[in-house]
Order: C-alpha cells, then structure tokens, then sequence
C-alpha cells in the first residue's frame, strides 16, 4: 500500500466508504473489539458508540444484552450507520446522533462506553479529549470504558529508497520543488515498515489510562543507543491498545498487520549517526478547539537539536485538505 500523509486531518473523511472499508476488512482490530464488546456489555446496560461509523459497534452491544445504545456520528457516515441499523432490526435500541459529542446531551448517563477514535498514531483522531469529555459528561461513576489503555512506541530507522515521501522533491529538476521538502518533512505517514529498518530497540513514548486521562498537553521522551552505523531517515511509531484485560491490539511490525500500519516521521535531511551513538527524541501534543498541535525533535550525543518539526490538526469544517492521498 502506498504510503499516505496523515496530517492535516481532512473534514469528513470517515465520510468515505473506503476509510469504512478499510477498517472493516481489518480482522484484528474488530475480533478484538468484538470480544471487548461481548465481555463488557451487560444486559440491560446504556452503551455509548462514540464514533460510530457505519454502526457495527453499536450492534455488537445490543446484541451483547444492550438495553439502549447512543451512537453518536459528527459525520454524515451517521446516514450509513442509521440504515444498517435499521436493516439489522435494531432501529428500537440503537439511536443515532449526527453531532459531535461535545454538542450531545442524553436522557440518562451510561453504564459502558465505546470510542473507536483510534488513529495510526493513536492520538490524532482526539480520542483522549474524545473520552474525557464523554466520561465527565453522560457516564455513569465506574462505567466500562473500551478501550481502557493505550501505549505509544517509537524507534529510529533508517529506510533509504523505501521511503521517498521526503526525497522525490528534490528530484524535480525543471522547476525545482526543493522547497516542498520542508512542508513533506513537516507530517507523518502512514506506512508499513519492516523491524529490520531499526538502528536501535525502540522504546516506550507515551502511555495513557482513558478512565483517568484529562485533556492536556502531553510530552513524551525517548532515548536510544544507536546499534549500527547508520544515515537515520525518519522516527517510526505504533501503539498497543488494551481494550480491556483480555483484549489487545498491537500495531508494532512484529505483530499481525493492521489497518493502522505504523507511522513514519521523517527527517528532512539524513542523519549520519555512528555505533554507539546517543539519540534522543522528544515529541510534544498540545490539544486546542478544536484540534491539536504537534511538535518534535532529535537531539543527537553533543545535546543539539539535529531536526525539530511542527503541524496541526485541525477538526472543524474549515481544515484544509493537503497532503492526505487514499
């Protein structure tokens, strides 16, 4: 699969039925939900299927015992999800909302709530302020959570001819579109890379409890010894989601692949780095209404900064489409 930018986030995609698609035809990612699902949902519960996309959550809760189920869509995907719901019969349990969460309220709290706001690199779909505001708002005290954790890796690569999302810019000869380079450096992409890319074990960035978790900024340090020598040509990152003590999700290269793949945060100019070498990488997520901004950098043995990049994502209808191919 080609490898495609992530950022800036493009309004409405999960409007596109090949976004739904591609989710669906991921195995991994719906046993592991389903089995969470069937494990949590309890007869008689109020279930929240916040993001419901084309409403297969949603279903699996009502027929896991779900009393009443609200699946809230902010995109018109919610069209979707109301007829295959209907089709399926559960038009009486299963209510459809088309609004974002922050603009919905309910006629009573939940006992169990769903967020499949997964992204590639776990974060930049929102998912954090995503739940807290859910759980602060229409969750009843101790309601199940799904997924319940997650955690961030990350480790340097060296890619070289794999990876040319970068490079091809300054191959355009007449006219140069060098200076594109620095705005293809200034995102991450979405690509399947081999462990045998890494120059270094990699280590963990960032880890969250979603039942706990607020709305803030989030800082996250790495440290490597360089294994080998090397010219480095990007960051690469993948996450492990516990959807609750039995059901897991891995997206690392070791593990069966995923619609997530793994995320490649590119350099804009290789780094050469010797056996033995210390690196360190440092990546900042800012949240702000409504989006968030993302920062970060390498730092090398002397404790200069090698690269630092930033971007945004922005949710609203006023985000841009620029980068974001499928």
């Amino acid at each position: 699969m080609k490898p495609y930018a992530l950022f800036p986030r493009t309004p409405g995609l999960f409007s596109s039925l090949n976004v739904q698609k591609n989710m669906l035809q991921d195995k991994v990612r719906n046993r592991a939900f389903k089995e969470a699902i069937f494990r949590n949902v309890k007869k008689g519960d109020v279930v929240i299927d916040l993001g419901t996309g084309t409403g297969i959550l949603a279903i699996w809760a009502a027929q896991a015992g779900a009393r009443k189920v609200y699946a809230i869509e902010e995109t018109d995907v919610a069209d979707v999800a109301e007829a295959v719901i209907k089709d399926n019969g559960f038009q009486d349990i299963i209510t459809v909302l088309n609004a974002n969460s922050s603009e919905v309220t309910l006629p009573e709290p939940a006992d169990v709530l769903i967020a499949e706001l997964v992204g590639h690199f776990l974060f930049e779909e929102g998912i954090v302020e995503a739940i807290a505001g859910v759980r602060e708002a229409m969750l009843k005290p101790g309601a199940r959570i799904i997924p319940t954790a997650g955690s961030v890796y990350v480790a340097p690569a060296e890619l070289n001819g794999e990876f040319n999302e970068v490079s091809f810019w300054d191959s355009w000869e007449d006219p140069t579109l060098s200076a594109v380079r620095r705005i293809a450096a200034n995102s991450a992409y979405v690509e399947t890379v081999s462990s045998n890319a890494f120059v270094a074990p990699p280590s963990k960035l960032f880890e969250i409890d979603f039942r706990t978790a607020e709305i803030r900024w989030l800082d996250g340090d790495s440290s490597f010894m360089i294994a080998r020598e090397c010219s480095l040509d990007a960051i690469v990152g993948w996450f492990t989601l516990h959807l609750d003590d039995t059901a897991h999700i891995d997206t690392s290269p070791w593990s069966a692949a995923t619609h997530w793949q793994q995320c490649v945060f590119p350099l804009e100019r290789r780094l050469k780095l010797n056996n033995g070498e210390a690196l360190r990488f440092h990546m900042s997520i800012q949240p702000f209404t409504p989006g968030s901004r993302w920062s970060w950098e390498i730092s090398t043995n002397a404790s200069q900064v090698a690269e630092s990049h930033e971007f945004e994502i922005t949710y609203g209808t006023d985000s841009r489409l620029m980068k974001e191919r499928f």
